[in-house]
């Protein structure tokens, strides 16, 4: 009788339709003015099959560190954390 019930709960619920939660509002941030900026970090993660020429994150990544490194023009300002996840069982990617 107990699995019956449970059977019974679980299709009206799979059967229920829930309402779609609302749009989250665009939220979008300002670019910062060079001259306040000291430095800038990256964090990188899960990039072990990414390649340079076709992933659109890696080519923008690409293009804020040399936009911010002759921005800065200071040794060290940029910098590129790789967080994990960024070495796959074939090894390192050339």
């Amino acid at each position: 009788m107990k699995r019956l019930l449970l059977i019974a709960v679980l299709f009206v619920a799979a059967c229920h339709k829930h309402k779609p939660l609302p749009a989250l509002p665009e939220r979008k941030i300002s670019e910062p003015n060079p001259a306040e900026v000291e430095s800038v970090v990256f964090l990188v993660g899960d990039m072990g099959e990414a390649t340079w020429e076709h992933n659109p994150v890696v080519r923008k990544m690409r293009t804020e560190v040399e936009r911010w490194s002759s921005t800065l023009k200071r040794d060290s300002a940029v910098a590129v954390v790789f967080l994990g996840d960024n070495v796959y069982p074939a090894g390192l990617r050339t």
